[in-house]
């Protein structure tokens, strides 16, 4: 059985989940090892609450159940079929109670990536839209939504941190990633979410989440997989592209679910590529279940890959865009450009007379996106190269050029 683990799928009735919310505490901490072809070990921690046992289900075309006692924590998939995918689930159970399923995949692939798969870690942002068009009957939606997602991660200080932030005409924190470190506390602070109200400022949110979650002191975590996923139902009344720009730049992988009147065009805008897997867009709040479970899948893989990519040691690095000059005069001129992606730590402006001169070089910080020119020649086309750097070195040149203008002749009077 060649087979890797994947993240926590998604819960499969997403109105189930706030009904059995708290009626029995769920284990956690989900994981699996490969033993050989046909056999898989599977372990899990038990709910500090008090409960009777487990039961787990393994399905792929035909079921699997295993009921266990309260004590056991660990036990062996067999005669497992390597051409086969699974999904593994367990729930723990009280008399008639149980509680919400954990959810596991067992996926064939050509190679083991580790023997213990792929652990889903990662801070995991949701920005809602809570205006004035949402209707708080429909956010009721969005609140399951946003549980069926959160639910699928093993939420813990050390593990997936959740925060949600709710936007209109302002933006307001619900919760740092920093508040809840255990899945219930969590859950059950997603079910009482405040409808907000207001109009809908979609680029100002994105600007927020920037400047005030996926930071340090917020809580955002260096070197773990960043995720928003962002839920909106009608066109931004201010413009969104530079500041989705901004946080896609800085490593952050953006999902967005579009409702109702949402713009197609301007989900395109914000969400990362390919857009095949980071947009959706549903009709109306009722059929947001129809993409909920590939939306899971889609972010549990994004994770993955995120953290492939952190294990590896490899550093994202590219290129700057779109230099514009402006403000030119006989001896300055101005530039600007969109940010490169990943950590830059500087930008170098080199620059020199395009027929012939002494190239010359500034640096600015990897946080600024501007530079000014300054006794420069008149009248003289000068080459610019604006270069990212980073820790492990330089990223591709964005060039361009730029014109002074001519100076004027000066008259001596006698």
């Amino acid at each position: 059985m060649k087979c890797v683990c994947h993240c926590l799928s998604c819960l499969s009735n997403s109105n189930r989940l706030f009904d059995l919310l708290f009626a029995v505490e769920p284990p956690s901490d989900l994981k699996f090892k490969i033993l050989n072809e046909n056999t898989v070990e599977m372990s899990w921690v038990s709910p500090s609450a008090t409960i009777e046992g487990f039961r787990i289900q393994v399905v792929s075309d035909a079921g699997k159940y295993l009921n266990l006692g309260a004590e056991i924590s660990t036990t062996l998939l067999n005669n497992l079929t390597p051409d086969l995918d699974y999904t593994v689930s367990i729930n723990s159970y009280y008399g008639s109670e149980e509680s919400i399923p954990i959810y596991g995949q067992l996926t064939s692939i050509d190679h083991i990536r580790s023997d213990n798969g792929v652990s889903a870690i990662a801070d995991l942002v949701f920005l809602v839209d809570g205006s004035w068009s949402v209707g708080r009957e429909n956010f009721r939606h969005i609140r399951s939504f946003i549980g069926a997602l959160a639910g699928a991660f093993d939420i813990g200080e050390d593990k997936t941190r959740v925060a949600v932030v709710q936007y209109s005409t302002d933006t307001r924190t619900e919760f740092p990633l920093t508040r809840y470190s255990r899945r219930g506390d969590l859950l059950q602070a997603i079910s009482s979410l405040p409808y907000k109200g207001g109009n809908t400022m979609t680029g100002d949110a994105i600007d927020y989440l920037m400047k005030n979650i996926f930071t340090e002191a917020a809580g955002s975590r260096k070197g773990f997989p960043k995720v928003a996923m962002i839920i909106t139902d009608g066109k931004s009344q201010d413009p969104v592209e530079e500041h989705a720009e901004k946080l896609r730049n800085i490593g952050v992988e953006i999902f967005v679910l579009g409702i109702k009147g949402a713009d197609e065009d301007e989900l395109r805008e914000i969400a990362s590529p390919p857009h095949g897997k980071h947009v959706y867009n549903v009709p109306n709040f009722d059929l947001i279940q129809d993409v909920q479970k590939k939306i899971i899948t889609e972010v549990c893989s994004g994770v993955d890959e995120q953290l492939s990519i952190l294990a590896s040691g490899e550093e994202i690095r590219g290129s700057p865009r779109d230099l514009r000059v402006f403000e030119e005069t006989v001896s300055t001129m101005k530039l600007t450009w969109q940010a490169a992606p990943g950590n830059v730590l500087q930008y170098r402006i080199a620059y020199k007379p395009a027929e012939g001169g002494e190239r010359k070089e500034i640096s600015v910080n990897g946080d600024t996106t501007q530079a000014m020119l300054k006794n420069l020649q008149p009248a003289t086309e000068y080459e610019l190269f604006v270069t990212a750097r980073y820790s492990t070195g330089l990223g591709d040149p964005l060039l361009g050029t730029g014109t002074t203008l001519e100076g004027r002749k000066q008259f001596h009077l006698r």
